[in-house]
């Protein structure tokens, strides 16, 4: 999912390699609370929710804010293409970068103040970032990636946070709300890997059905957020 395994111990591995809530050789998309939700169930969700986004287009007419908020969304379904279907974290992680960039692109074209200099200094902080992204992808390294991905993360969450949006407020509680929820979702997918890497105790492995918990309404939130946007007929 988000930073779902990102270090593994070597380049390549076997999925029965990793220890479950459930014990070792079986698949976390074989667990959920129980066993109820699988790959595909999720999967499935999260196509949804880029459903009800591009239908928001229609409702709102939002331009750019739906503009982003759709590549945000198009980008996370990628993502979890290859971290819940096809297993494979390198390709994973290196999608999941543009989703934040898409949400930080929405970030800024919602603020209050279209501040020439601000937004220059976003670009190039973005433009490092491409470069940065483009060293590890293709060196093959996760570890750059994984880096990229934090650091895209805290800065969606500064713009988002920190600087005054034009929009309703329940379009920032909705926005921020699905941001924390999507933190936590991380934070948990950390906890989850320690026994593995760090060799913390194995219950933390406990936690892997908060992954879901947290995930899925983040992205949920994120997604109706898009029937929020003010409808101004500048672009938004």
């Amino acid at each position: 999912m988000t930073l779902i395994d990102l270090l593994p111990p070597r380049q390549s591995f076997a999925l029965q390699d990793f220890a479950t809530p459930l014990g070792k050789g079986v698949s976390p998309n074989q667990t959920f609370i129980g066993g109820v939700l699988s790959a595909n169930v999720k999967f499935a969700f999260i196509s949804f929710c880029l459903l009800v986004a591009v239908v928001s287009f229609f409702w709102r007419r939002s331009g750019n804010n739906w503009l982003w908020l759709v590549g945000g969304l198009a980008a996370t379904l990628l993502s979890d293409y290859f971290l819940v279907l096809k297993h494979n974290n390198f390709f994973g992680v290196a999608t999941f970068c543009f989703a934040h960039v898409c949400y930080i692109f929405r970030a800024e074209h919602s603020l209050a103040s279209q501040e020439q200099k601000r937004r220059y200094l976003l670009f190039c902080v973005l433009g490092v970032f491409a470069c940065i992204w483009v060293v590890g992808f293709f060196a093959g390294n996760i570890i750059i990636l994984a880096g990229l991905y934090a650091s895209l993360f805290a800065l969606n969450i500064f713009v988002n946070f920190f600087t005054k949006t034009r929009h309703p407020k329940h379009y920032q509680r909705l926005v921020m709300t699905g941001l924390i929820l999507f933190a936590l979702c991380d934070v948990s997918v950390m906890l989850y890997n320690l026994p593995k890497y760090a060799g913390a105790p194995a219950w933390l492995l406990g936690v892997y059905p908060l992954i879901w918990v947290f995930y899925l309404p983040s992205q949920a939130l994120l997604a109706i957020s898009g029937f929020s946007v003010f409808n101004a007929p500048t672009k938004a």
